[in-house]
């Protein structure tokens, strides 16, 4: 493919029939393909028992109504995604692409926009024993009940002032934990550099060793819902910063395009990780990007070669594309 004709198929890339489109859907520039790979996402996984929920951005500092700003996150500017995660492998079960109203969530009164997020990402995995994890965004009582009544458990940092939660003493020495339980949940708070509220419906109060010690030589104890909770929550980071490693993001004034791309470098994240899982392999995600490419190149230049009328120049010798393949990709 020349240079010209890579540049004419990216200027002229669309996912969309702009006469049908929906007053108010923010999405339809890219509805087909966000729909299409979450029930592909959905289809050919099925996750270990621990999941995950988080927030991850791709960036983009142009112009556009639902873009947001996430400080804790290396790129600060851009579209917000709700990402469901498997904790283990950590395959992208399910996204929500946040368009700054609820058009895309099953909205849940009694839960909010936070609980009917999860509600909404949850629901093919109700009823089946699984554990999620997530941050104090989506966490309360209100929720966690909900998750407990569909077989469902739950663990998380939670805000204090959420209702449903009791009321701790104010001041705690360092290292410190006092907790309240019911008969079905258990919440917490601990005395770290800050003070940290937990709720789970899947531990209980127990303070646990750690392999660390403090200056005086003495064995560091946290409660066992933080170490779980620290142990299969950052999947969501991981995965980001996998995609960072090798993008295919480009430059683009149509926002549509680039979270084309992510979506696209996300659909080879998820291969790589299935190729893994089943192959019994630990293959890393840019050594299977570049297989992949090469297998491409291969399956089509050589139907291209039998179908193309031949045209000038010199003849290519020996296997194709060789040529391609020696160099070196950084």
């Amino acid at each position: 493919m020349t240079q010209d004709r890579h540049l004419i198929l990216l200027r002229l890339l669309h996912f969309c029939d702009n006469k049908n489109q929906i007053l108010g859907n923010r999405l339809f520039k890219i509805e087909t393909v966000v729909e299409s790979l979450r029930m592909k996402f959905r289809s050919v996984f099925r996750p270990y028992q621990k999941i995950c929920v988080d927030e991850s951005i791709v960036e983009w500092k142009g112009k556009l109504k639902f873009k947001q700003y996430i400080p804790s996150k290396r790129n600060r500017f851009g579209i917000k995604l709700f990402v469901l995660c498997d904790s283990k492998t950590g395959f992208v079960l399910d996204f929500l692409v946040y368009t700054g109203n609820d058009q895309h969530i099953n909205f849940n009164e009694s839960l909010q926009q936070s609980g009917s997020v999860i509600s909404t990402l949850m629901e093919p995995y109700l009823n089946k024993g699984h554990i999620i994890y997530m941050d104090n965004w989506y966490s309360s009582p209100l929720l966690y009940q909900y998750l407990l009544e569909n077989n469902t458990g739950a663990c998380g940092t939670v805000r204090n002032k959420r209702i449903g939660m009791p009321t701790f003493p104010t001041k705690l020495a360092s290292g410190q934990c006092v907790s309240a339980t019911t008969k079905n949940m258990m919440t917490c708070k601990w005395k770290d550099k800050r003070d940290v509220h937990m709720l789970s419906t899947v531990h209980k109060p127990k303070m646990t060793v750690t392999n660390k010690t403090d200056r005086l030589g003495n064995n560091i104890k946290k409660p066992q819902c933080i170490l779980d909770y620290n142990a299969n929550m950052g999947l969501i980071d991981k995965s980001d910063m996998q995609m960072s490693f090798n993008n295919t993001c480009r430059k683009s004034m149509k926002w549509y395009k680039k979270f084309f791309f992510h979506l696209l470098d996300l659909s080879v994240l998820n291969s790589g990780i299935l190729y893994n899982s089943l192959k019994e392999t630990k293959l890393k995600i840019p050594e299977y990007r570049l297989k992949l490419i090469q297998q491409l190149l291969q399956t089509h230049s050589f139907s291209d070669m039998n179908t193309s009328p031949s045209r000038p120049g010199r003849k290519i010798k020996g296997d194709f594309p060789t040529r391609l393949t020696d160099h070196i990709i950084t």
